[in-house]
């Protein structure tokens, strides 16, 4: 992941400088996003954010590109449970997931109409963890042999996620830019579909440990301000 993010900074870099060797600041776009994990069976989405930057190539045909660093905000409820009227036993554990990632973007951005306002974005994106986190509560009853007796049990874990390979994804997206006065912005509505799963073990009341899996994946809702309108214009 360093070394894609090197390689992204050397082209971006030279993408700033001129015929005369004068540096131009790399990027064209600012954005911010609202990002929201989706809910489904295995968990509870929750909001959070992004921020990042962006270099567009092509803007005057097209078929475009943009390549961007990213920073993103996501986090998620996942919980697990279980009963048995029989043997009188239970458990509950419950997580909490905070991922902050670094993410660098590749995209098509296809324009449409004859102002070429409106796009629609396809592409893939890396994401780097770093500094996230879960915090888990396991909680139930639990039959102790050594006592011949139930037991119960109340707990709570925190443990870092490491960051290790970078996770790979895909994205897709519409949106459009609009100007207010003489400034160009950009709305955006997409998804990003993560292709890792997060796998994790929770400790039932028979002491075992069942698998329960997600994947960081998010919708988000883009607003951006584009900018810087006089680098070069190729890819």
């Amino acid at each position: 992941m360093k070394n894609l993010i090197l390689i992204f900074l050397i082209v971006f870099c030279s993408q700033g400088f001129s015929q005369k060797e004068k540096f131009k600041f790399p990027f064209n776009e600012a954005v911010f996003s609202l990002n929201k994990t989706p809910n489904d069976h295995l968990k509870t989405g929750y909001f959070g954010f992004g921020l990042g930057m962006n270099r567009s190539f092509r803007d005057s045909n097209k078929i475009g590109f943009v390549m961007g660093i990213h920073y993103n905000r996501t986090s998620q409820y996942v919980d697990d449970n279980f009963y048995s009227a029989i043997h009188g036993l239970s458990y509950e554990s419950e997580a909490t997931y905070i991922f902050n990632a670094i993410t660098v973007p590749f995209s098509w951005r296809f324009k449409i109409g004859e102002k070429r306002r409106m796009f629609v974005e396809v592409g893939t994106y890396f994401d780097m963890l770093f500094a996230s986190n879960k915090t888990a509560r396991h909680r139930g009853l639990n039959w102790s042999s050594s006592d011949s007796t139930y037991v119960n049990f109340d707990y709570v874990e925190e443990e870092k996620i490491n960051g290790g390979y970078p996770k790979i994804g895909f994205s897709f997206g519409i949106g459009s830019t609009f100007p207010i006065g003489d400034q160009e912005f950009l709305i955006k509505l997409d998804g990003s579909l993560s292709s890792d799963s997060i796998k994790d073990w929770f400790r039932n009341a028979f002491f075992r440990s069942d698998p329960t899996s997600g994947n960081n994946s998010y919708y988000q809702l883009t607003i951006g301000y584009r900018f810087n309108k006089n680098l070069p214009n190729y890819f």
